[in-house]
């Protein structure tokens, strides 16, 4: 198995979370393919507009969500080389499209291979209040494999900052596809 996490990033608030995702996962020298959708490249330039450049620096492989013909969306390519598929954030479209097997684009087809080739799949979603569709889509999504981990934080760590609870969230998240990082867990550590 090969040392890749693919990113799918859409356009819900929480772009400087992926950045920092990226910039974790380079520090322990794991690739990163990220895929961009439309719509999150249009909230990078309101929340970090060196968002695009920044991943440059990262090198990371960019694709854009119209790329289906990208090696992403094969099942031999993510098999062979994909510890997990990691969408952040993700946008209740998004979890509609992939809970439904709607793969219309890069981001849905990726996860949707990855389902069936048994990878591990990730959905940091970001929405709130949540309705009753979006819980039934959660709901498929998790039968289907998936794990649903809404972008929230954590305060029993006692954080002094944001970075300290953004942090302590891509710790956990991190946990989930099995990659192994240092991080305050509890507020007596």
């Amino acid at each position: 198995m090969g040392k890749e996490v693919v990113l799918a990033i859409t356009g819900a608030t929480g772009i400087t979370v992926a950045k920092d995702f990226v910039k974790l996962l380079r520090e322990k020298n794991i690739n990163v393919s990220v895929i961009l959708s439309k719509s999150s490249v249009i909230s990078a330039k309101y929340e970090d507009p060196g968002f695009l450049e920044n991943l440059k620096k990262q090198s990371c492989k960019i694709y854009e969500d119209t790329c289906i013909d990208a090696p992403l969306a094969s099942g031999s390519y993510l098999s062979k080389n994909a510890i997990a598929v990691v969408v952040l954030p993700c946008t209740m479209k998004t979890l509609a499209g992939i809970a439904n097997g709607y793969a219309e684009n890069l981001i849905q087809r990726c996860v949707d291979v990855a389902l069936k080739e048994g990878i591990k799949v990730v959905l940091c979603i970001r929405e709130t209040p949540l309705n009753l569709i979006h819980i039934k889509n959660m709901e498929m999504c998790c039968l289907a494999g998936c794990k649903i981990m809404p972008m929230m934080m954590s305060f029993y760590t006692k954080p002094k900052s944001i970075k300290d609870m953004v942090d302590h969230f891509l710790a956990r998240l991190c946990d989930q596809i099995c990659i192994e990082v240092e991080s305050k867990r509890w507020c007596d550590e």
